[in-house]
């Protein structure tokens, strides 16, 4: 678990109270710059209002990201890999070196448009959610529909799939010297094992998540360094000298080779997703540009060497483990890279898995998922859940010391529900892929599947890029981000036009490309996944999307929803939730009271209120599946209600108490007579 920056208490007056494990808010830290809470909302002499007190609260992440963590994250996920095996798969679909290394100089060059783009929208966005947050608001009606197909979408396709099944495939590699796959299902057993224990990392330790996911880059940029070096050696050694090869492979190849080299590159916005995290904008810019250069910069270099020392065969042929032959293609040099390209794909996993969780539990804030209640809950799951003001006053003041100085004591918990989610979608996607019987698509399916998904998001954020200049945000100055500010080479309305169709057009294009046949692998056989499965499979799945959204959310009066007998209604951060302690954020003190804003750490706005009709048929199943029994994770800030509680149950322990004792006292009086 993190340490805290910082934690203080504000709404009670009670002694300190130390329970034996941190409570509910144990995931974040509350600051109101050292203001007592009964100097926040009421004047000299006024009573205590805890209605207000509660806005009082300035509720802070603990997890603060450096730059090089957003450069690590980035790092690890573009470098997965898919540059060690890529190279020679571009060369084999294009059947031209020169072809090869200019789908790579473009797909750096459309990472590098994709960057820019991405570093203006989590400028005036900054919040946890990346394009979830974006998406919802370029095009904002009708309210929560793009966010709703994003986040299903996120939900169901965003996985670490493919890294877990490379991962198993190099270990069986390196144990077996064989590189042939001739068990699939242990393959997978070992996909699913690093998947569950990377899940477990993130949840018992997100500090020791980011520590080795700062590790685990500069493990990466050593090995991409030291291929280009030996590469180099090997090409100045024995310049290759090629003749037009045999095999000609058909046109449509490079359209499938274009898809390799982007999902080579994918990962360039892993950080964005967590820009809630991140302290400012500077630090944001500052490892985003690193990580791109470098990743991009690497990339090419080896691409060079490789074309420069590895020939083509008499029949048409290349050597695809081009890594171990720069390193004496010895069968330990295999074995050796085999271990080394398996902690690479480990790094991918954690640098996505941590990004990942956090936005799927940020998605059950808005509660659009069944048993959102759950998703959104953070570890550790045995801590008791505050139930009430009272118990939340009690938790809230263990952050005091006796000296009335703030204590270290809570600690910035993983995203339990988050978890959960990812890692049940990750075991899905390595469980059906055995159905594809070719071993390497098997491996690649969620991956590319992810990259052409990704595209429809990426076409819809470039075409409406020229709106994110209208967009305004209070950010509160303690941030840094200037949402203001706009670079020099984007001043021009033109230019913002140019860099937003660009990046619509490059994403338009992995779409199309995709889909056009006939669809071969890299040996000239035709291939198992066909390209427009990616096609059918993610129009379908937007339509199932906003099906879903005009089923359960579109009208509070006309829904399945309400039919079936629940109570729908919309709200909005800071103006319906004002009493909802779990729900405050940083930015709510900012603003008035009953001014919308979106929550500074989970990054919604709008969000769905269920409340179910009493004597209504099919209330006990959508009542299980929406949210169950009352949401103990929201208690609400009712103080009235919860005096009288108070007194009911006090009434209530001391008659429990006295009875036994009022029995005793007659025989203890005749006791006392004889």
């Amino acid at each position: 678990m993190d340490s805290p920056e910082s934690s203080q208490h504000y709404l009670a007056a009670d002694p300190p109270y130390r329970p034996s494990s941190p409570g509910a808010l144990s995931r974040l830290s509350l600051d109101s710059g050292g203001i007592p809470a009964h100097s926040l909302n009421h004047s000299e002499g006024s009573q205590p209002d805890p209605l207000q007190d509660v806005r009082g609260v300035k509720v802070k992440v603990n997890r603060k990201l450096t730059w090089w963590d957003v450069s690590a994250l980035i790092i690890n996920k573009m470098i997965g890999t898919g540059i060690f095996t890529g190279p020679p798969t571009i060369l084999l679909f294009t059947g031209d070196k020169n072809k090869a290394l200019l789908l790579w100089a473009g797909g750096f060059a459309y990472t590098l448009i994709s960057m820019t783009l991405y570093l203006e929208y989590s400028r005036k966005l900054p919040f946890t959610g990346g394009e979830l947050v974006y998406l919802d608001e370029i095009l904002p009606r009708p309210a929560l529909l793009s966010y709703t197909c994003y986040a299903l979408y996120f939900v169901c396709l965003y996985t670490t799939a493919t890294n877990s099944m490379q991962f198993a495939r190099q270990v069986i590699i390196a144990s077996t010297n064989d590189t042939d796959i001739h068990d699939e299902r242990v393959m997978r057993l070992i996909a699913v094992v690093i998947t569950t224990v990377i899940c477990l990392l993130i949840y018992f330790s997100t500090a020791t998540g980011r520590r080795l996911n700062r590790y685990l880059a500069w493990l990466k940029i050593g090995l991409l360094i030291s291929v280009f070096m030996a590469g180099a050696i090997k090409a100045g050694n024995s310049t290759v000298r090629d003749n037009v090869p045999v095999q000609k492979l058909v046109k449509s190849s490079s359209a499938a080779g274009l898809l390799q080299v982007l999902f080579s590159f994918q990962g360039w916005e892993n950080a964005t997703l967590v820009a809630g995290e991140i302290p400012d904008y500077h630090t944001l810019r500052k490892g985003f540009i690193r990580a791109v250069w470098i990743v991009g910069m690497l990339y090419m270099l080896i691409n060079i060497v490789f074309c420069y020392s590895i020939p083509w065969h008499a029949d048409g042929t290349l050597d695809l483990d081009y890594v171990t032959i720069f390193f004496g293609g010895s069968q330990k040099a295999k074995q050796a890279w085999a271990v080394l390209i398996a902690f690479s794909a480990v790094g991918s996993m954690i640098s996505v898995t941590y990004t990942c969780v956090m936005v799927k539990q940020t998605i059950a804030w808005a509660n659009i998922l069944p048993w959102s209640s759950f998703w959104r809950t953070s570890a550790p799951v045995r801590v008791k859940e505050p139930k009430d003001a009272f118990e939340m006053q009690r938790l809230l003041s263990q952050a005091i010391g006796e000296n009335g100085e703030p204590v270290s004591t809570w600690r910035t918990a993983a995203p339990q529900g988050g978890i959960i989610l990812h890692w049940i979608a990750c075991v899905f996607y390595i469980s059906v892929s055995s159905v594809i019987p070719v071993v390497g698509e098997a491996i690649s399916f969620s991956g590319q599947l992810l990259t052409y998904a990704h595209a429809i998001a990426g076409a819809i954020l470039g075409f409406f890029f020229y709106k994110l200049e209208k967009i305004e945000y209070d950010i509160p100055a303690d941030r840094k981000w200037e949402p203001g500010v706009l670079p020099w080479w984007l001043a021009p309305r033109a230019c913002q036009f140019l860099f937003g169709w660009i990046y619509c057009a490059g994403s338009i294009a992995i779409l199309a490309l995709a889909a056009i046949g006939p669809y071969v692998n890299t040996d000239g056989k035709s291939r198992s996944i066909k390209g427009w499965y990616y096609t059918v499979i993610t129009v379908g799945f937007l339509v199932l999307s906003i099906a879903y959204y005009f089923v359960f959310f579109a009208s509070p009066t006309t829904t399945g929803v309400h039919l079936a007998g629940v109570n729908l209604k919309r709200q909005e951060h800071g103006v319906d939730d004002n009493t909802n302690m779990m729900r405050q954020c940083d930015m709510c003190i900012t603003y008035d009271e009953g001014v919308a804003h979106r929550h500074a750490i989970y990054g919604y706005r709008n969000y769905i209120d269920l409340n179910f009709r009493p004597n209504k048929k099919g209330r006990s199943f959508l009542y299980w599946v929406f949210g169950g029994p009352k949401e103990r994770h929201q208690p609400n800030l009712d103080i009235g209600e919860y005096v009288v509680r108070a007194k009911k149950n006090t009434s209530g322990i001391v008659q429990a108490v006295w009875a036994p004792v009022r029995g005793l006292i007659p025989s203890l009086r005749s006791s006392g007579r004889s």
